[in-house]
């Protein structure tokens, strides 16, 4: 029976889980994990300042730093979508639901392969990566129903 799936993610942790049709409760799949992304920025390797770039005797422009605490979390979703891939794609996937802070789910949704991109039916920007399986289901409860693809 096809499921909705629910990922909570944030930088740093994302729980995959499934919800049967008529069961309501969720039941986790996988556990996902990015230590590095709860260092803190002096234990991460810092990048220079920012560079200025001048080619050709053309006026040079400013590359700002790449901050290494957004660099762990963009790591951390590209090998999410792959893990997410690699997981939900064998499976019968009805819906596709995104738990996760505004900045992180938007960087997830755009690595994703177009086939589970497009199986998102709704996106939830809050962190629920610290909240229990029985409290998520609450609290996904509480957002309302998952709309069927294609009705967004």
């Amino acid at each position: 029976m096809p499921a909705t799936w629910y990922l909570i993610a944030n930088g740093s942790t994302a729980r995959l889980f499934t919800m049967e049709r008529g069961e309501g409760r969720l039941t986790l799949v996988r556990e996902f994990d990015h230590p590095e992304s709860r260092l803190s920025r002096k234990e991460l390797k810092r990048d220079r300042p920012g560079l200025f770039c001048q080619r050709g005797g053309r006026p040079g422009t400013f590359v700002g730093a790449t901050d290494a605490k957004r660099h762990e979390s963009e790591v951390f979703a590209r090998q999410l979508a792959e893990e997410l891939a690699l997981e939900l794609l064998p499976h019968t996937l009805d819906r596709l639901v995104l738990v996760a802070p505004a900045g992180f789910s938007a960087i997830l949704s755009g690595l994703l392969p177009p086939v589970l991109r497009k199986r998102i039916a709704k996106v939830i920007r809050k962190d629920y990566t610290k909240s229990p399986e029985k409290v998520c289901t609450q609290l996904l409860r509480r957002t309302g129903p998952v709309p069927a693809l294609g009705a967004g």
